[in-house]
Order: C-alpha cells, then sequence, then structure tokens
C-alpha cells in the first residue's frame, strides 16, 4: 500500500517543485536502505516507531498531501502482545513467509491509515524486502468489528446494516493478522517483481501477468471501468458517494461477476494484488471465513463470500497457489 506522509504546513513553505516523488525518496533515504536492518529473529524486529523510520513518514506524507504527524505508540506493549498471539497461531507456513520479506514491524499512532508498507532496497537498488507501519489506535478492535467499520465507510449510512466476519471466536489479534498478511502481500509484490517497482517514475502494469485485462496503470482499469462505472465510485475512509440502502446490493452482485475478490481490491492495481493475496493466506490457507452480510430493515439478510475461491476469481486463485507453492518450498 503506497501511503505517504508529512505536516501539510510544509507543502506552503516548501515549493512544489522540490517535494521529492516516492521513487526519488526510495532510491535517497535511509529508512529505504538494506544497511539500516541487521538481520534478526522475526519476532525482534516489532518496534515503537524510531525516529529514523518516523522521519520517513513524513517525508511520505508529504508527497501524498496527508496531514498526520505519526508519533511512537503509547500501546507498544500491547502491541507486543498482539504480535505474540500472532507468532504462538498463525499457520507456521505464513509466519516463514513474514520471516523473509519483512525487515521491521512499527507501531504509531496517528498514521493517517490503519497501515502502510515502504521497501527496503540492496546498494543496487534491487528490492529486498519491506517494513510495515501500524496504527495502534486502529487495531484495538477485533477483526469483525475493524473490518466492517473499513467496509462502511465506502457507504452513506441508513437503515441497512452490512457487517464482516473474519474470524469466528472475535479474537482481539485477528484485525492486526489481517492488516499485516495486506500489507506483506505488497512487500511480496514489489520484491518478486509482480508489480512494476516503486523507483519507477511511470508504473505501467500491462506486460505484468497478474493484471491482464484488468489494470493497464495503478489506478486505470482496462475495459472493466467502462463495464462496470459503479467502481469508479468506491471510496474508502472519505466522503463517501454511495449509499447502502440504495448501491450496496449492486456493488456487491457487480463483484460477483467481476475478478475482484473484495471490494477494497477495486481501487486500485497494488491493492488488487494485496487484497487477493491476504484473501488467499487467509481463507484458503488459514481456513477462516470471510463472510459480508447485509441486512435490510425487515431483517432480511444477503450474503457475500470473498471472491478467492470463486470461480470469477480463478486466475487471481491460481497464481496464488502457484506463488506459495513456491514461497515454502525456498
Amino acid at each position: 500500500m503506497k501511503k505517504i506522509i508529512i505536516l501539510i504546513l510544509l507543502v506552503f513553505c516548501k515549493p512544489k517543485s522540490t517535494i521529492p516523488s516516492f521513487s526519488s525518496l526510495l532510491k535517497t533515504h535511509p529508512a529505504a536502505r538494506m544497511e539500516n536492518y541487521p538481520k534478526q529473529k522475526l519476532e525482534e524486529r516489532i518496534f515503537n516507531l524510531p525516529k529514523l523510520q518516523n522521519e520517513f513518514i513524513h517525508e511520505l506524507n508529504i508527497i501524498d498531501g496527508i496531514e498526520n504527524i505519526p508519533a511512537p505508540s503509547t500501546d507498544f506493549l500491547l502491541m507486543k502482545e498482539k504480535m505474540d498471539l500472532i507468532f504462538k497461531n498463525s499457520n507456521p507456513k505464513i509466519l516463514k513467509i513474514l520471516d523473509k520479506y519483512v525487515l521491521g514491524i512499527y507501531f504509531s499512532e496517528n498514521l493517517g491509515t490503519t497501515g502502510l508498507t515502504s521497501f527496503v532496497y540492496d546498494k543496487n537498488l534491487k528490492p529486498v524486502g519491506g517494513i510495515i507501519f501500524i496504527d495502534s489506535n486502529l487495531v484495538k478492535l477485533s477483526g469483525n468489528e475493524w473490518i466492517s467499520y473499513k467496509e462502511n465507510t465506502v457507504f452513506i449510512q441508513g437503515k441497512y446494516k452490512l457487517k464482516i466476519e473474519i474470524d469466528n471466536g472475535n479474537s482481539k489479534f485477528s484485525a492486526l493478522e489481517y492488516i499485516l498478511l495486506h500489507e506483506l502481500g505488497h512487500i511480496v509484490s514489489v520484491v518478486d517483481g509482480i508489480v512494476p517497482d516503486f523507483t519507477l517514475e511511470k508504473r505501467n502494469f500491462k506486460s505484468f501477468p497478474f493484471f491482464h485485462g484488468v489494470w493497464s496503470e495503478e489506478k486505470v482499469m482496462t475495459e472493466l471501468s467502462t463495464k462496470y462505472p459503479e467502481l469508479k465510485k468506491i471510496k474508502f475512509y472519505s466522503k463517501p458517494e454511495l449509499k447502502l440502502d440504495v448501491d450496496a446490493l449492486e456493488i456487491y452482485s457487480i463483484l460477483e461477476v467481476s475478478p475482484f475478490p473484495t471490494v477494497y481490491s477495486t481501487i486500485n492495481a497494488d491493492d488488487h494484488f494485496a487484497e487477493s493475496f491476504v484473501s488467499y493466506l487467509h481463507t484458503l490457507v488459514g481456513k477462516k471465513p470471510w463472510r459480508l452480510t447485509i441486512i435490510n430493515e425487515r431483517g432480511e439478510a444477503n450474503s457475500f463470500e470473498n471472491g478467492i475461491s470463486k470461480e470469477r476469481c480463478k486466475l487471481e486463485r491460481e497464481f496464488m497457489e502457484k506463488w506459495f507453492r513456491n514461497a515454502i518450498q525456498d
């Protein structure tokens, strides 16, 4: 998830021409250099936001025009406890992948989003891993509560109710686990060359097999944008254009005949992959639920499953199956 951060005041006092691009920041900032990440056990790569990575997030945010000023987490010990539960309860194959690709997990507050990812390069600018930032204030909810809240930000609320279940037990670490796997998907996509690298000023997706026939650029669909114009109205964490009572059933019915496993996977090409990744690991490897239910004012319910196990996402699923087999053999 390419996300980006610094005080909005700096945008006004700094000439626009001197604001770096995400590409140039990754090429020059020490937080994106491999030498600043010594080899450690996975459980030792959990940190409260340090100065170097905090400065990096500020630089990221100015590029995206985000006003939030991140700070170290005041609940870091609680986050460590959640991470310990994830390490003890997650599929060992998934932990092996985390160990291979994630160089650091950093907890903060006022991040500007639930989680974000950046990438780490060697001296030849080859991507070798990534770092994940998590806002500790936004992962205190259970998994079911968090993902339901997130999905509801797409819609103007009304008489209908929308909920998602990703954890039968509604445990207190499932939200953090799901977010980590989504962000891990972004790291995998860059390190393994599944997406165009973020050090490129222009990212063209046409020649990348996973996106064939769906995305041509990061935020530009192929003919699907003409076929399903309603998808252009989907926005998370901002002023919604869609009404829950009027538009939700249509949106999820469109999803049922599209290659997108979730609504979040429609917002850009990178998140199409990351959502396919987390959907595959969560539902098919982890054998955990992903069920969305819309209940109308009469109590009647319509339910939708994650698309990764459906025929519509066959290509995405087969891609993930092949990738996963190779990843756990390394």
